[in-house]
């Protein structure tokens, strides 16, 4: 069995200190050498919210990924290289300017319009796009200190998340630190709900599509508790849908890469999503 990794809620909520440093986000730009923000249809259009909703939603697992590293053995210094993957228009590559210079931070995402958005924003600095689903990184070996990932590997196949999980330990230094989200187990019991609901009330339509994708959700809560990778694939897009990772899976291929791996779940934390960790030795 994995171990299971434990911050303190109150680590996590949002102090004085992140909420100016949103304000500064949203107002002092040009002195932190940003350009402009997204207008909020498009950062809707990724995140289902507003840039100033976005950044104080993004701050808390932030937070999580840079505390649980740090708990990890990770040491923030300021030559430390951060990997934002999967970065979209850069909501957590700018928040993490608080803690890394501009020119130690590197964006990847598999979207152009994406990369587009992150220049615009004032962090074109290692911007990488990948052009497919299974592409290598294209990053040198041991060449990057803490790697972040938001809601990424909660819509990877199994192969996919295998492919860049062993692509973070190629990049990563040793000592440093990778840390990506997972759907938590609380998800089946959304699913559980939508499904019990159908009939009475109008049905969004990202929830449709959820129902449509586990069309048994007890019967995947059970595969997630007997510690299997939940994943119900997309037909348009290759190993790209909705995943869910358990604590015990960590256990096995992650732990046969990297000198440590911990899960930090999300009904402990307080966070949108798990989280899981791993260290290089």
């Amino acid at each position: 069995m994995s171990h299971l990794l434990k911050i303190d809620r109150a680590r996590l909520a949002l102090s004085n200190a992140d909420t100016a440093w949103i304000d500064r986000l949203m107002k002092d730009r040009a002195a932190l050498g940003l350009g402009p923000l997204p207008p909020d249809n498009i950062a809707i259009k990724y995140n289902g919210q507003s840039a100033r909703t976005a950044f104080t939603r993004a701050l808390p697992m932030y937070k999580a990924f840079l505390y649980g590293a740090r708990d990890m053995g990770f040491q923030l210094s300021p030559a430390s290289l951060l990997l934002d993957f999967g970065c979209g228009w850069g909501r957590f590559s700018q928040v993490a300017l608080r803690d890394f210079h501009l020119g130690k931070i590197y964006g990847v995402d598999v979207s152009n319009e994406a990369l587009r958005l992150c220049i615009d924003a004032g962090v074109p600095t290692g911007l990488i796009k990948l052009p497919t689903s299974l592409s290598p990184i294209q990053l040198p070996d041991a060449s990057t200190d803490l790697i972040i990932s938001n809601s990424v590997f909660s819509h990877l196949s199994e192969i996919a998340a295998k492919h860049y999980i062993s692509e973070f330990h190629r990049v990563l230094k040793p000592g440093g630190v990778a840390a990506f989200t997972t759907r938590p187990i609380a998800m089946f019991d959304y699913l559980e709900r939508i499904h019990q609901r159908q009939r009475s009330e109008d049905i969004p339509e990202h929830e449709k599509m959820l129902m449509k994708a586990y069309p048994e959700p007890e019967k995947d809560r059970a595969n997630y508790l007997r510690g299997e990778f939940v994943y119900k694939g997309n037909v348009h897009l290759e190993h790209y849908g909705e995943a869910a990772i358990p604590p015990q899976w960590i256990s096995g291929f992650p732990r046969q890469l990297f000198a440590a791996a911990e899960f930090l779940p999300a009904e402990t934390s307080g966070l949108e999503q798990s989280v899981i960790f791993c260290r290089k030795g």
